[in-house]
Protein backbone atom coordinates (compact mmCIF):
# COMPACT_ATOMS: atom_id res chain seq x y z
CA UNK A 1 0.00 0.00 0.00
CA UNK A 2 2.83 2.47 1.00
CA UNK A 3 4.68 1.45 -2.61
CA UNK A 4 1.29 2.57 -4.40
CA UNK A 5 1.00 5.88 -1.74
CA UNK A 6 4.11 6.89 -3.25
CA UNK A 7 3.87 6.38 -6.74
CA UNK A 8 0.56 8.32 -6.77
CA UNK A 9 2.24 11.52 -4.68
CA UNK A 10 4.98 11.19 -7.79
CA UNK A 11 1.77 11.78 -10.00
CA UNK A 12 0.61 14.00 -8.17
CA UNK A 13 3.94 16.14 -7.81
CA UNK A 14 4.59 16.01 -11.81
CA UNK A 15 1.38 16.80 -12.62
CA UNK A 16 1.52 19.90 -10.43
CA UNK A 17 4.78 21.01 -11.42
CA UNK A 18 3.35 20.57 -15.69
CA UNK A 19 0.84 22.67 -14.57
CA UNK A 20 2.82 25.49 -12.66
CA UNK A 21 4.93 25.56 -15.92
CA UNK A 22 2.27 25.91 -18.27
CA UNK A 23 0.61 28.64 -16.07
CA UNK A 24 3.77 30.58 -16.33
CA UNK A 25 4.27 30.39 -20.14
CA UNK A 26 2.55 33.63 -21.63
CA UNK A 27 -0.44 32.90 -23.31
CA UNK A 28 -0.26 32.50 -27.21
CA UNK A 29 -0.72 35.38 -29.12
CA UNK A 30 -2.63 34.90 -32.09
CA UNK A 31 -0.87 35.77 -35.59
CA UNK A 32 -3.13 37.82 -38.41
CA UNK A 33 -1.61 37.55 -41.54
CA UNK A 34 -0.69 40.93 -43.54
CA UNK A 35 -3.43 41.51 -46.38
CA UNK A 36 -1.47 40.72 -49.81
CA UNK A 37 -0.84 44.50 -50.69
CA UNK A 38 1.14 45.47 -48.02
CA UNK A 39 3.23 42.51 -48.26
CA UNK A 40 6.83 43.45 -49.45
CA UNK A 41 6.05 47.00 -49.14
CA UNK A 42 8.07 47.56 -46.04
CA UNK A 43 11.15 48.72 -46.79
CA UNK A 44 14.73 46.85 -45.13
CA UNK A 45 16.49 48.77 -42.77
CA UNK A 46 19.55 48.34 -44.83
CA UNK A 47 18.38 47.71 -48.23
CA UNK A 48 19.14 50.19 -50.70
CA UNK A 49 16.10 50.88 -53.48
CA UNK A 50 16.67 48.78 -56.35
CA UNK A 51 19.84 50.22 -58.63
CA UNK A 52 18.84 51.72 -62.39
CA UNK A 53 21.61 52.07 -64.77
CA UNK A 54 21.95 52.94 -68.73
CA UNK A 55 23.65 50.88 -70.35
CA UNK A 56 25.12 52.01 -73.60
CA UNK A 57 26.31 49.51 -76.40
CA UNK A 58 28.04 50.07 -79.69
CA UNK A 59 28.42 47.25 -82.31
CA UNK A 60 31.10 48.25 -85.44
CA UNK A 61 31.86 46.43 -87.69
CA UNK A 62 34.98 47.22 -89.86
CA UNK A 63 36.62 45.68 -92.48
CA UNK A 64 40.93 46.90 -92.47
CA UNK A 65 40.68 50.59 -91.61
CA UNK A 66 37.05 51.34 -93.00
CA UNK A 67 34.32 51.42 -90.59
CA UNK A 68 31.08 49.70 -92.76
CA UNK A 69 28.80 50.44 -89.76
CA UNK A 70 28.86 51.84 -86.10
CA UNK A 71 25.38 51.01 -84.14
CA UNK A 72 24.78 52.40 -80.96
CA UNK A 73 22.16 51.25 -78.28
CA UNK A 74 21.00 52.64 -75.22
CA UNK A 75 19.16 50.84 -72.78
CA UNK A 76 17.47 51.98 -68.80
CA UNK A 77 18.05 48.86 -66.86
CA UNK A 78 16.81 48.61 -63.29
CA UNK A 79 17.70 45.64 -61.26
CA UNK A 80 15.71 43.05 -60.91
CA UNK A 81 13.83 43.66 -64.33
CA UNK A 82 15.53 42.72 -67.52
CA UNK A 83 15.22 44.86 -69.98
CA UNK A 84 14.52 43.46 -74.23
CA UNK A 85 14.87 45.15 -77.13
CA UNK A 86 13.92 44.08 -80.57
CA UNK A 87 14.31 46.05 -83.89
CA UNK A 88 14.58 44.38 -87.75
CA UNK A 89 12.49 43.93 -90.28
CA UNK A 90 11.53 40.57 -91.36
CA UNK A 91 12.81 39.96 -95.01
CA UNK A 92 11.01 37.40 -97.72
CA UNK A 93 12.65 34.29 -98.57
CA UNK A 94 11.83 32.31 -101.18
CA UNK A 95 10.49 29.50 -100.33
CA UNK A 96 10.35 27.70 -103.91
CA UNK A 97 7.31 28.23 -106.32
CA UNK A 98 4.57 30.84 -104.70
CA UNK A 99 5.99 29.86 -101.07
CA UNK A 100 7.70 32.67 -99.66
CA UNK A 101 8.62 32.93 -95.73
CA UNK A 102 10.11 35.50 -93.45
CA UNK A 103 13.07 36.08 -91.90
CA UNK A 104 13.67 38.31 -88.72
CA UNK A 105 17.13 41.01 -89.18
CA UNK A 106 17.93 43.75 -87.43
CA UNK A 107 18.80 43.06 -83.76
CA UNK A 108 18.11 42.04 -80.62
CA UNK A 109 19.45 42.69 -77.17
CA UNK A 110 18.27 41.55 -73.83
CA UNK A 111 20.44 42.80 -70.68
CA UNK A 112 19.73 42.11 -66.83
CA UNK A 113 21.63 43.91 -64.14
CA UNK A 114 22.41 43.82 -60.60
CA UNK A 115 24.51 45.76 -57.89
CA UNK A 116 27.10 44.25 -55.95
CA UNK A 117 27.89 44.69 -52.58
CA UNK A 118 31.12 46.44 -53.79
CA UNK A 119 29.62 49.02 -55.68
CA UNK A 120 30.09 47.40 -58.96
CA UNK A 121 27.31 46.26 -61.38
CA UNK A 122 26.51 42.64 -62.77
CA UNK A 123 25.46 43.07 -66.04
CA UNK A 124 24.25 39.91 -67.81
CA UNK A 125 24.02 40.61 -71.95
CA UNK A 126 22.66 38.75 -74.72
CA UNK A 127 22.80 40.17 -78.18
CA UNK A 128 22.00 38.62 -81.40
CA UNK A 129 22.73 40.94 -85.02
CA UNK A 130 22.09 39.70 -88.16
CA UNK A 131 22.44 41.83 -91.58
CA UNK A 132 21.58 41.27 -95.71
CA UNK A 133 25.04 40.67 -96.71
CA UNK A 134 26.37 43.03 -100.11
CA UNK A 135 27.27 41.54 -102.53
CA UNK A 136 26.62 38.42 -105.01
CA UNK A 137 23.73 36.01 -104.09
CA UNK A 138 25.03 32.36 -104.17
CA UNK A 139 25.05 30.85 -107.60
CA UNK A 140 22.04 28.96 -108.88
CA UNK A 141 19.76 31.17 -106.37
CA UNK A 142 18.98 34.69 -107.68
CA UNK A 143 17.84 36.88 -105.48
CA UNK A 144 18.09 34.73 -102.48
CA UNK A 145 19.55 37.02 -100.03
CA UNK A 146 22.53 36.66 -97.91
CA UNK A 147 22.11 36.60 -94.21
CA UNK A 148 25.27 37.15 -91.91
CA UNK A 149 24.64 36.75 -88.11
CA UNK A 150 26.40 37.63 -85.04
CA UNK A 151 25.49 36.84 -81.33
CA UNK A 152 27.23 36.81 -78.01
CA UNK A 153 26.36 35.99 -74.39
CA UNK A 154 28.35 38.16 -71.88
CA UNK A 155 28.79 37.87 -68.08
CA UNK A 156 30.26 41.72 -67.15
CA UNK A 157 31.18 43.40 -64.26
CA UNK A 158 31.66 46.62 -64.39
CA UNK A 159 32.07 50.24 -61.95
CA UNK A 160 30.03 53.11 -62.71
CA UNK A 161 31.16 55.09 -65.73
CA UNK A 162 33.25 52.24 -67.09
CA UNK A 163 33.63 51.24 -70.58
CA UNK A 164 35.04 47.46 -71.82
CA UNK A 165 35.14 46.41 -75.44
CA UNK A 166 34.00 42.74 -74.69
CA UNK A 167 34.62 41.12 -77.62
CA UNK A 168 36.44 40.94 -81.30
CA UNK A 169 35.06 38.77 -83.64
CA UNK A 170 36.29 38.21 -87.07
CA UNK A 171 33.35 36.50 -89.96
CA UNK A 172 35.07 34.27 -91.61
CA UNK A 173 33.21 34.63 -95.15
CA UNK A 174 33.91 38.53 -95.63
CA UNK A 175 36.48 39.16 -93.19
CA UNK A 176 34.89 41.98 -91.60
CA UNK A 177 35.72 42.86 -87.75
CA UNK A 178 32.79 42.90 -85.13
CA UNK A 179 33.54 44.70 -81.85
CA UNK A 180 31.25 45.19 -79.08
CA UNK A 181 31.50 47.83 -76.47
CA UNK A 182 29.82 48.23 -73.39
CA UNK A 183 29.34 51.20 -71.02
CA UNK A 184 27.43 51.51 -67.89
CA UNK A 185 26.39 54.53 -66.05
CA UNK A 186 24.24 54.47 -62.88
CA UNK A 187 20.96 56.78 -63.14
CA UNK A 188 20.12 58.98 -59.98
Amino acid sequence: MRGVFSALTSVAVVAGLSGALVAQQPAAVPVTPAPPSAVGLKAEPNRQPPAAVKVDIVLSRTNGNKTLSSLPYALNVAEGSATHLRVGSQVPIPQGGPSISYQNVGSSIDCDVRLLVDGRYRLALTMDDSSIADGPTPAGLPNMPVIRSYRVDNLLVLRNGEMTTINVATDKVSGDTITAKVTVTALK
